[in-house]
């Protein structure tokens, strides 16, 4: 494309970015007579264009904005729009036909040079002049057709392109108004009257749209715009224009408002509030879920300011979150209770095309569920820290998932290092080897057993860090999460109490009892063998007549058992005294 030879269109609305765009236009050496200028939208004719560009300095074009685009569009389908940075905003105007597209902030020499050589001058071709034939089809869309209507015979005549356009036989001379007519969809024709009558009257150029019968297919659209010739006397004579087939674009259109259609659809039909805020707080748009939880209809709300609306004006912290989300450009999330609305309210804001975009939902109930929770929490933490036993709760792989303050002081006397939630029973133990052979086992196959749906008393020895010893007795049972389900256990719920006195006062009454066992076999046993000797000795006196020397060896005798009796005598009573 030679620049010098080339000839541009610059529209738009923005004194300020035409200014820059037409000074880039300037840096590739085109000559400024070269460049027509227009303030307004405007539908060209001129053939001669290579280019037009549009600035569109809107974050959120109006339907007469689009319109005027597709007017363009259908002359010009290279169409350049400077448009503000925005992906949604991209891809609007690329649903409606745009190929080429340059960011307001980003209007340099350079993206203007790109859009030049990737674009050309279109040629207004008639379809009559492309070949007809199978390997070169002919394309209706895009195309126009010429047409005449002579006022004063009522009857039209049109060229082959309409003839195509229409998907009808080629016709030759005029055609009655009526079969015109006929082909027009029936909310078509009143519209397309009344505003040929104000375009005579009024001297204007008539320029309307409409939608034809096509069989087996959707009705078709159309542009149609023509000017009224008229005589010296300003008689109207005969109207001379073109008809357009739009039927792409207008679907193009139709499904982009089908598609606006339903994200409102969805805005209002969620529970969430919805709500968009410029960067000076006033709302710009408010949903259903929004009037719902916060009791401000929409027609009060737009336009305001949201912090008066909620009562915001001395909230540091909800002006603060906001702030943060328009300087950071990163979406923000809190939860923050609003005393005008009585209510806890989730939010959620992120910022899009230079506003935010805040959601929130209504979480009171949540909130004091909450609390409730809260609250019994610390209820079971006061009840299972009343006890001086010991309360735990381990899960199916044996991690610990609740204990009391019991439970964790002993457990820093007999662990090399504390137990917490989540730590696995038993890894964490010191002791001899004996433990972690056998003790570690015997733990973990009750362990077993209560997981099994088993509810199993055991004791145990358990040494400490000082070497001492201590002793408890455990009762385990298998926690059911839905007690109509016993098969589904997901943990094992343990009690504990100390013992270690009761062991050792048993201990010490065995003992005991061991002495009294030996003094009883003492008495019963040792004792009976010199109590008969004296007796015996002392019968044998009584009955008979002795000599000095037997009396004297007899009472020798009875002094002997007499001292094994004394012997046996100290003896129990030491053994009495130790016990």
């Amino acid at each position: 494309m030679d620049l010098n030879q080339t000839r541009l269109g610059v529209m738009g609305k923005s004194p300020q970015y035409l200014e820059k765009l037409i000074q880039a236009l300037a840096n590739l050496n085109i000559p400024e007579k070269n460049i027509l200028k227009f303030p307004e939208f405007l539908p060209l004719a001129n053939s001669d264009l290579s280019l037009v560009f549009v600035v569109i300095h809107e974050l959120d074009p109006t339907d007469e904005t689009l319109d005027a685009i597709e007017s363009l569009l259908s002359i010009y389908p290279n169409l350049v729009i400077v448009h503000p940075k925005s992906i949604d905003l991209n891809q609007t105007y690329h649903d409606l036909g745009v190929r080429h597209s340059i960011f307001l902030d980003e209007i340099n020499p350079y993206s203007v040079h790109k859009c030049l050589r990737y674009s050309s001058k279109r040629e207004k071709r008639s379809p009559l002049d492309q070949p007809d034939s199978d390997h070169n089809p002919f394309r209706t869309s895009g195309y126009s057709g010429k047409w005449e209507f002579d006022l004063l015979s009522k009857n039209i005549s049109w060229d082959e392109t309409i003839n195509k356009l229409f998907h009808i036989a080629p016709t030759s001379g005029q055609i009655p108004l009526e079969i015109w007519k006929s082909m027009v969809h029936p909310e078509d024709r009143i519209k397309l009257e009344t505003q040929l009558e104000k375009a005579i009257l009024n001297h204007t150029v008539f320029d309307s749209a409409f939608r034809i019968n096509s069989k087996g297919e959707n009705y078709r659209y159309f542009h149609i715009k023509a000017v009224v010739n008229r005589d010296r006397f300003k008689r109207p004579l005969k109207l001379v224009g073109s008809i357009q087939e739009t039927t792409s674009t207008e679907k193009k259109r139709e499904k982009l408002l089908n598609t606006l259609k339903e994200k409102r659809e969805i805005l209002d039909s969620i529970c969430t509030g919805f709500c968009t805020i410029d960067r000076n707080w006033k709302i710009t748009d408010w949903n259903n879920a929004a009037v719902h939880i916060t009791g401000i209809k929409k027609s009060s709300a737009i336009g305001e300011d949201l912090r008066l609306s909620f009562q915001l004006d001395s909230d540091e912290f909800f002006s603060e979150k906001v702030s943060s989300c328009f300087h950071s450009m990163k979406p923000v999330h809190f939860e923050h209770y609003q005393p005008l609305f009585k209510k806890w309210l989730d939010y959620s804001i992120r910022i899009k095309k230079d506003k935010l975009l805040v959601f929130f939902r209504d979480i009171t109930s949540e909130k004091e569920k909450e609390i409730e929770l809260q609250a019994l929490r610390r209820l079971q933490n006061d009840v299972i820290n009343s006890t001086s036993g010991h309360i735990w709760a381990v899960d199916q792989n044996f991690n610990l998932m609740l204990a009391n303050d019991s439970f964790f002081q002993d457990m820093k006397k007999i662990s090399v290092i504390p137990y917490g939630i989540g730590s696995k029973v038993g890894s964490q133990l010191n002791g001899s080897s004996d433990f972690s052979a056998k003790s570690r086992k015997k733990w973990y196959r009750a362990y077993k057993k209560a997981l099994n749906g088993e509810s199993m008393k055991m004791k145990s020895e358990v040494s400490l860090r000082n070497k001492r010893k201590k002793h408890y007795q455990v009762i385990m049972s298998p926690i059911r999460s839905d007690a109509r389900d016993n098969q589904k256990i997901t943990g094992v719920a343990c009690f504990s109490s100390d013992i270690t006195t009761r062991v050792r006062q048993v201990k010490a009454l065995k003992a005991k009892n061991r002495k009294l066992k030996e003094i009883a076999w003492m008495h019963s046993h040792l004792l009976r063998a010199p109590v008969t000797k004296i007796l015996g000795l002392i019968d044998i006196i009584q009955q008979s007549w002795h000599s000095k020397e037997e009396l004297n060896r007899l009472l020798h005798f009875l002094k002997e058992a007499s001292q094994e009796l004394d012997e046996l005598t100290k003896k129990i009573t030491a053994a009495s005294e130790k016990s």
